[in-house]
């Protein structure tokens, strides 16, 4: 072969019709225009073979495509902060309503007292003191007006469907076993299942009417959702991470306000706290392998740890439930 064969990638050359074993192969640019016969092309009074694949080259979107719906973390965010703006619009309907109902009469009251008189008083009614804490608070800034004590509530609401979004990601991680280094691979290539299966959860929490209704009214149950969905993500996060102990601690704290925003937090903890057990109990059986009894273990010592932390941060008020329970 000469130098100018090798460098324009001609092999050999012929001059008939017939096919030949060794003949001239053109530059790729030229071969596209030409016809194939029989895997072959064919060009002017002789027959060439390819001596190496044909590169494929990818079709280009349009411009306007490319700069708007270009995938990676502007899109995977906007998605979550689309279903949130979704969330917002019936969560302010008239929120400035004048009626308002016997419930939200006593948060008010409340906003009213010092906050250790609120604290007596909202001890004897049965309730947990978060909430009226918090309401409290947002008050001295925004006035105690029907539109601003309900603006915390949607506040929170809000920022209850972005944390169920994110629960569900979650645990859809965590069932299909996928690690963040794989979970972030698949999202720089834009949505994935999990992304479509955390917004349609995301979706149902935005707009159902039970959880606008809640989400619209200055009582705890917005606060109570997004702490039940806050303490389920940390849960997961704490049983998959490398380095779990601050995790464990962080859903300890978040336990503990919990159970200060509403008595039925209990059920809830206790039902997590079963699932671990469970995961501990499948990891530890007999035939299990010596990755998953350790991490069986650390997931023990790390409920122990939050359960202890929580406990010890709800000590103050156990006194008061416990009159709570004796008077109901």
């Amino acid at each position: 072969m000469s130098a100018r064969d090798r460098t324009t990638g001609v092999v050999g050359l012929s001059t008939s019709d017939e096919p030949v074993h060794a003949c001239a192969v053109a530059s790729v640019a030229d071969l596209r225009h030409q016809p194939r016969i029989h895997g072959l092309y064919r060009l002017p009074n002789f027959y060439c073979a390819p001596t190496f694949e044909e590169p494929v080259v990818p079709r280009r979107r349009p411009v306007f495509f490319r700069r708007t719906f270009q995938p990676g973390i502007g899109s995977l965010l906007g998605l979550p902060i689309a279903i949130c703006a979704v969330g917002l619009a019936p969560r302010f309907y008239r929120l400035a309503a004048p009626y308002i109902s016997t419930d939200e009469s006593f948060s008010w009251r409340m906003t009213q007292c010092a906050p250790w008189e609120m604290l007596e008083r909202v001890g004897r009614d049965g309730h947990a003191p978060l909430h009226f804490l918090l309401l409290r608070g947002w008050t001295g800034v925004w006035g105690d007006s029907t539109a601003a004590m309900r603006s915390l509530s949607v506040v929170l609401g809000v920022a209850s469907v972005g944390m169920v979004y994110c629960l569900v990601y979650e645990a859809i991680r965590h069932a299909n076993a996928v690690s963040d280094e794989k979970a972030a691979a698949r999202d720089r290539n834009g949505p994935t299942a999990a992304h479509w299966g955390a917004a349609l959860a995301a979706v149902a929490a935005a707009v159902h009417p039970l959880q606008v209704i809640a989400g619209r009214t200055a009582r705890m149950y917005s606060l109570g959702v997004l702490l039940a969905a806050l303490s389920a993500w940390l849960l997961l996060r704490a049983l998959r991470a490398r380095r779990p102990w601050r995790w464990w601690g962080a859903y300890g704290v978040v336990a503990a306000l919990f159970c200060y925003t509403h008595h039925f937090a209990f059920f809830t903890l206790f039902a997590q706290a079963l699932y671990v057990v469970g995961l501990a109990a499948y990891g530890l059986r007999g035939d299990g392998d010596q990755r998953r009894r350790e991490q069986a273990r650390t997931a023990g010592a790390g409920l122990l740890l939050a359960g202890g932390l929580a406990l010890a941060l709800y000590s103050p008020w156990l006194p008061v439930l416990r009159h709570q329970a004796a008077e109901v």
